[in-house]
């Protein structure tokens, strides 16, 4: 494949050439923008965020016309972004996402809890230009990525790469250069971790050492690496996965192939995609409700049926909106890829008035639940709903607590954070002892008439 190295340094340069810098400088962003939008399908973009490569590689597709670029993302191939790009000169070409792309922005636009983002990137360094391959840098990571020519629609593309994805493995066991190897792989932050055996550490199954340690991205036919790894004199760029037979195999530096033996997903392993739908929530709770009086009343509440339903949501965070628990809000919850499972976090529900008001729910909430009001939000936790291995159709999930922040020693929290002009409710959790944790879904009827949730199964509705 021809490949043209771009240079930067161009200002000495007229005496060799028949054009000014300038002149040649502008006629490479030209035919680069032309060869961008010749390609009839798209380009692949094989993108790696962060310095140290945390959230290892994203698959997107992107296509461009002379001023726009629609982008789709792996995680939702049918959804596009669509935005203006721009090529510039910045001692060489610069490719850049000119105005705000959901996808493409995602890992790069900063908030005020992330001023930095997610050290991602939207202005790229063109390093050189080949027919099908248009390899660039990022110029806030300066990690290396690549645009690469689609040979088939970019929906389709990105589906067969999901084939891949949603059905991958959690490592492999096999030979290579001769000696034995085991791995581990990271599928949600898509880094795989290759060592010479497994021991036991503090009752924890860990890699005896760590021969090589590498990000990767999806392709059609399995993973590639964001460079080069070496095990045990063999190296290679990715590995092809054979779903059917459940093994993975490389070609080394000398055209050789490997074929090792994949650690497969659990038969329960649900898939982003396949949380989508329309479910039964079963909780136990309790109604609180104001009297004429102003006083408050708690009754038990016990194996309600909600009728919920979980959409997507923010996609490339592979998020989830579940609508139905309460009145106009839709409560976020997140896919883990190791797993297969989905998990919700403490979250802002609701404003309840400033005073006596808010005050007197507090006093109430504490004689429902009987221990503490917390009035700050550094307490918070995951509650995953995962597959119920003992129902055989595979569509019903039960609950367990996941990872717990901050000081917690047992009570009942109901966060009541002042905002300026009133209280911001936040998801409620309960906390009994390190092994016994539940989480209350806060639910607003009507006005003085509110309502807790414990939730106990998530059935999915045929």
């Amino acid at each position: 494949m021809a490949t043209i190295a771009l240079q930067s340094c161009l200002k000495d340069e007229e005496q060799v050439f028949d054009k000014p810098s300038s002149l040649r400088l502008e006629e490479t962003l030209q035919n680069t923008r032309t060869q961008l939008m010749e390609a009839d399908y798209g380009w692949e973009l094989a993108y790696f965020p962060h310095r140290e490569r945390i959230y290892g590689g994203i698959t997107f597709t992107v296509k461009f016309d002379e001023h726009k670029v629609e982008a789709r993302c792996m995680y939702n191939p049918n959804e596009t972004a669509t935005s203006y790009y721009k090529l510039t000169n910045d001692n060489g070409p610069v490719l850049s996402w000119d105005t705000y792309n959901e996808f493409l922005h995602y890992f790069a636009n900063p908030s005020m809890a992330e001023y930095e983002a997610k050290d991602g990137d939207f202005e790229f360094v063109i390093d050189s230009i080949g027919v099908d391959e248009i390899r660039m840098f990022g110029k806030r990571t300066k990690n290396f990525m690549y645009l690469r020519r689609l040979t088939e629609p970019a929906v389709d593309y990105l589906t067969n790469v999901n084939a891949i994805a949603n059905r991958f493995c959690k490592g492999f066991t096999g030979n290579i250069g001769g000696k034995e190897v085991v791995s581990v792989i990271d599928l949600s932050a898509n880094n795989i971790v290759i060592g010479s055996s497994f021991i036991e550490l503090d009752g924890e199954t860990i890699l005896s050492d760590t021969l090589a340690n590498m990000s990767y991205n999806y392709n059609t036919q399995g993973i590639e690496f964001y460079e080069t790894v070496e095990v045990n004199g063999v190296q290679f760029d990715g590995m092809t996965f054979n779903q059917a037979a459940q093994t993975l195999s490389l070609t080394d530096q000398n055209g050789a192939t490997t074929t090792v033996n994949a650690v497969p997903l659990p038969s329960s392993y649900k898939t982003y995609d396949e949380f989508i739908g329309d479910y039964t929530m079963v909780t136990n709770g309790r109604s609180l409700t104001q009297r004429a009086n102003g006083t408050w009343t708690a009754a038990d509440n016990n194996n309600v049926r909600v009728d919920v339903s979980l959409d997507y949501g923010e996609v490339m965070g592979r998020g989830y909106k579940m609508k139905g628990l309460y009145n106009g809000y839709d409560m976020n919850w997140y896919y883990d890829a190791n797993e297969g499972s989905i998990y919700t976090m403490a979250q802002d529900i609701d404003t309840v008035a400033i005073g006596a008001g808010a005050d007197s729910i507090a006093s109430a909430l504490i004689a429902m639940v009987g221990e503490y009001i917390s009035t700050g939000t550094d307490l918070s936790g995951h509650l995953s709903a995962v597959v119920d291995e003992t129902v055989s159709a595979g569509n019903e999930f039960v609950f367990k607590p996941r990872v717990w922040y901050g000081d917690s020693e047992g009570f009942c929290i109901v966060a009541l954070a002042y905002n300026g002009a009133g209280y911001d409710w936040y998801m409620p959790w309960s906390r009994n002892d390190q092994n016994d944790s539940k989480m209350w879904i806060f639910d607003k009827w009507t006005r003085g008439k509110y309502s807790f949730y414990s939730p106990k199964r998530l059935i999915k509705k045929d």
